[in-house]
């Protein structure tokens, strides 16, 4: 039976949010042990599980040769569930968590690939993509037997899924026809039949799902019944923005928090807290980043400003929190971690890993002094090195003409030396084609507290317009 870690007030407050351990792939060896935090399976090493107090891990070092192609999917007392396939996952097995010893395998769907599952307390539930329909699908955990299908078609409440998930109490299925929920051990459906629109989006949480509308006119909907209980008086602008290239929204403590839809070619909006109760909104953030947003009773986490997370109070909006990452990620919260609890598990795009809880004291942003030089490839002239836009953070300058820059600031975390704009960002004219545009690499520098840091010469090289 896999066991969850229950929701919990943190003992400590939300300016006390910190950096509590990282990977980055370019610095540091690639820890080999793997933990499941909260609903990811995250690498750390073994220092970094003592503080967290994570107590079930895996050595993946010692995955036998004929088990290459299978990742964890879910790591718990006494099993570890591998998945296979690089494009989606063929088939699924549990093996013992020390000796890798295989306990079952399961191949539920002849042909086909299953590209999204959950694992319930008794159950992993998959889906598995058909040629005329999807199929999901019930394993038993102890054993891998097959306890239950639902198989999509004409008379059934779904052809294709296009999204699957669970609440911690049921399982949810969005497809072509609207939502289904069911029970995972089982496979009984509670309700079905609940409409989504195109393109909207579903939050789930607190024992309601709010569905998405283009009119922000969002139907709450009771969790267990599959009745609506109200309306969250959103901004709508005819469109949806919880799928796709938009952030989802989030529910904790009785709120909803959601972005408005941007407008084309931004990736700013108002962030909007709303009462599940009453509907109303209680409070906004203007020009707020749209990216990954997750939440919990204490905290509401968000992109902030240049690729750094920001927490804000979730009764308030004010930001209370700030911590750098210097690079693209998603976010996902996790019980556990003892008094530094609950965990924010960060990943970026380059992968590195975060993982940010709640030190004894407020951390204080370290003051930095970050310099370098650009050098010209031996195909570009060197006086194209002076004049090039530096940033750091919210922080700019530009080359001198012997390419070098000096650039001050204060952050927590991780920064990025970065083009101010590159030339990838600007607008296409004609006149873009006679310019010789430059670009350079992103640099991350994890800030340990040096205060100066000499990240040496760069390479700046010629960028060209395909």
């Amino acid at each position: 039976m896999v066991k969850r870690a229950p929701p919990r007030r943190p003992a400590r407050a939300l300016d006390h949010l910190a950096p509590l351990w990282h990977y980055v792939s370019d610095e540091d060896p690639a820890p080999t042990h793997l933990w499941q935090l909260g609903e990811e399976v995250v690498a750390l090493d073994l220092a970094g599980a003592r503080a967290l107090q994570l107590a079930t891990g895996v050595d993946k070092s010692a995955k036998p040769a004929a088990l290459r192609d299978y990742w964890p999917r879910w790591i718990a007392e006494g099993m570890v569930l591998l998945g296979a396939g690089y494009s989606g996952d063929k088939s699924f097995i549990s093996v013992d968590p020390r000796s890798y010893k295989i306990q079952w395998q399961s191949a539920p769907v002849a042909s086909g690939r299953s590209y999204q599952h959950f694992v319930g307390p008794r159950t992993l539930v998959a889906e598995f993509y058909g040629d005329a329909a999807d199929v999901v699908v019930g394993l038993a955990l102890v054993d891998g037997r097959e306890l239950w299908r639902l198989t999509g078609g004409t008379d059934a409440p779904f052809t294709r899924v296009s999204a699957l998930w669970f609440d911690g109490d049921r399982g949810y299925v969005h497809g072509d026809r609207g939502l289904v929920a069911l029970d995972p051990v089982t496979g009984a459906i509670a309700w079905s039949g609940v409409s989504v629109g195109e393109h909207c989006g579903v939050a789930t949480g607190d024992g309601v799902l709010v569905v998405e509308a283009p009119d922000g006119q969002h139907a709450v909907i009771n969790a267990a019944t599959g009745e609506g209980s109200g309306r969250v008086q959103g901004r709508g602008r005819g469109e949806c923005s919880w799928r796709g290239d938009g952030a989802p929204a989030a529910i904790a403590g009785g709120r909803l928090f959601a972005y408005d839809t941007p407008r084309e070619g931004s990736r700013l909006a108002s962030l909007r807290a709303y009462s599940l109760a009453s509907g109303a909104e209680l409070w906004s953030a203007s020009k707020a980043r749209v990216g990954p947003l997750v939440a919990d009773a204490d905290g509401v986490y968000m992109e902030g400003s240049r690729r750094a997370l920001a927490a804000r109070d979730p009764q308030t909006g004010r930001v209370v929190a700030e911590v750098s990452i210097g690079d693209n990620f998603t976010l996902a919260t996790a019980h556990g971690g003892g008094p530094a609890g609950p965990l924010v598990v960060v990943t970026t795009e380059t992968g590195g890993t975060w993982i940010l809880g709640r030190e004894e004291v407020p951390p204080v942003p370290e003051a930095f002094t970050i310099t370098g030089r650009l050098v010209p490839d031996e195909y570009l002239r060197k006086r194209r090195r002076a004049g090039v836009g530096v940033t750091v953070g919210e922080h700019h300058t530009r080359t001198s003409a012997a390419g070098r820059f000096k650039i001050r600031g204060r952050a927590i975390g991780a920064v990025a030396v970065e083009m101010t704009i590159p030339p990838e960002q600007l607008e296409y004219s004609e006149e873009l084609y006679s310019r010789e545009l430059v670009r350079f690499d992103r640099v991350l520098v994890v800030l340990d507290g040096s205060g100066t840091y000499d990240v040496g010469d760069i390479p700046l090289y010629e960028w060209t317009i395909a």
